[in-house]
């Protein structure tokens, strides 16, 4: 890959290491990123991006079984929110998060959609791979495949990785 830029995204929390990648994008959708990834995407402007999901009922019984809206304190996160989208370009998303102190599961189903939003927004235009986390849990082939079609590069290296010693 000759040529590569090294790029990451630091922020509290959230580390997005690009590595040398040329022209292509791997976009994580969890919330610490949310607010990153037009930026993020301005860097590769003709990039198709790979999106790494989990589905949102697999997010909300995460959380509510092990209390992460509240041992991560995403309330601050919540706020955060209703900041941005009161303001701005993100203006035309305010009805996505009311400023109302909704409870832990209900403010976390917010989030979810106003990511799910802003993420379709970003991405809109690209070539895109989404991959699932729990098709990739079925299926590591099927999933790699996926991502191999957006950053070609990337078979040679899968193909190493999974041959077995014998």
């Amino acid at each position: 890959m000759d040529g590569g830029q090294q790029r990451a995204v630091q922020r509290p929390g959230t580390h997005v290491d690009l590595g040398q990648v040329e022209d292509r994008v791997c976009v994580p959708s969890g919330f610490p990123v949310l607010t990153e990834v037009p930026s993020l995407l301005s860097w590769f402007p003709d990039s198709p991006v790979a999106v790494l999901s989990r589905s949102p009922l697999g997010v909300a019984s995460s959380f509510r079984r092990s209390s992460l809206f509240t041992r991560w304190d995403y309330r601050p996160r919540y706020q955060q929110m209703i900041t941005m989208t009161r303001s701005g370009q993100e203006h035309r998303y305010a009805t996505l998060i009311p400023d109302d102190d909704p409870p832990g599961l209900v403010a976390l189903t917010r989030l979810q959609v106003l990511n799910t939003v802003l993420l379709a927004a970003a991405v809109e235009c690209r070539d895109i791979a989404h991959i699932p986390y729990e098709a990739a849990v079925r299926s590591h082939q099927t999933a790699l495949a996926e991502l191999v079609r957006v950053v070609p590069e990337l078979a040679g290296q899968f193909a190493r990785g999974t041959r077995r010693a014998h």
